[in-house]
């Protein structure tokens, strides 16, 4: 597949995303100023994603009768990526928005169906695979990272856990500092007024509030690492999967072990790097 401009079709990746993304919270927000907006944002973004694809189904048109697998299979991942954006015609108003979703339909099926009459059984069969493939690669990719990410949160469990009680400890004393320090420099202020002495009292309160700053700053080195765990704990947390993904998961691939799933991973970048380029999977799954 040398010669295919796969940084181009590597731009659809994110163009889907975003569309992708942009559909999902204009349907999930409930407040009306917000979900107008959010509205015209997935617009927006639909628009840009149905104008890339419609290039870059122009692209994969081109290379039919030069590589009908390799176009088979990106138009197959093309009309994929149209399927699972959320765009549909009805949700433009303009016609001209609608006629270029519909044509953009029809542009895919075309290609679609050109590629695949040029193939044999036994290439389609290929292709089919390799196609299946580039869909699974993000699932096993997702998997690795969750279970990676819980590995992690694993060993700085016990890390996090001093942390928090530190963070804990810290608002706890400093809660009592400050009444502390004006109590005991309330105490001087009365022994100084008591005694005639301006200097008892000038010097007990510098003493006194000298004293707190240095018990406030030491205080609050308690929770030194808890900023940085607390970044790193919530950016793992991210990557985590729910027990229904996990379960998705095992459906698909079976109850296999983490080991099986960088081998399935490995396996299947391989195969679509034979079909469609080493730069594949990279480019066209971000």
């Amino acid at each position: 597949m040398s010669g295919w401009d796969w940084i181009h079709l590597g731009l659809e990746a994110a163009a889907y995303s975003k569309a992708r993304q942009a559909h999902l919270a204009a349907t999930e927000i409930q407040d009306a100023a917000r979900k107008a907006a959010a509205w015209q944002a997935m617009i927006q973004a639909m628009r840009e994603f149905i104008f890339d694809i419609s290039k870059d189904i122009r692209l994969v048109d081109d290379h039919v009768s030069s590589a009908p697998l390799q176009a088979y299979v990106m138009a197959k991942f093309i009309e994929h990526r149209f399927k699972t954006s959320g765009i549909s015609a009805d949700l433009f108003a303009e016609f001209q928005d609608k006629e270029y979703v519909f044509q953009t339909e029809r542009n895919i099926q075309h290609t679609l169906a050109s590629a695949k009459n040029a193939l044999s059984d036994d290439e389609l069969e290929r292709a089919d695979e390799v196609f299946g493939f580039l869909t699974e690669i993000p699932i096993l990719e997702k998997a690795i990272k969750a279970y990676e990410s819980q590995l992690a949160l694993n060993e700085i469990n016990d890390r996090w856990k001093t942390a928090t009680r530190m963070r804990t400890l810290k608002q706890l004393i400093r809660r009592g500092l400050f009444p502390g320090v004006t109590m005991i420099a309330l105490i001087v202020t009365i022994i100084g007024i008591d005694v005639d002495s301006f200097g008892v009292l000038c010097l007990g309160n510098l003493f006194v509030f000298g004293a707190g700053a240095v018990a406030w700053s030491l205080v609050g080195q308690l929770d030194k690492d808890y900023e940085s765990l607390s970044q790193q704990v919530a950016h793992l947390k991210d990557d985590l999967l729910s027990p229904t993904e996990w379960e998705e998961i095992r459906t698909h691939f079976g109850n296999v072990s983490i080991e099986e799933l960088r081998y399935a991973l490995e396996q299947r970048r391989s195969l679509v790097a034979s079909v469609l380029g080493d730069d594949a999977p990279k480019y066209l799954l971000g």
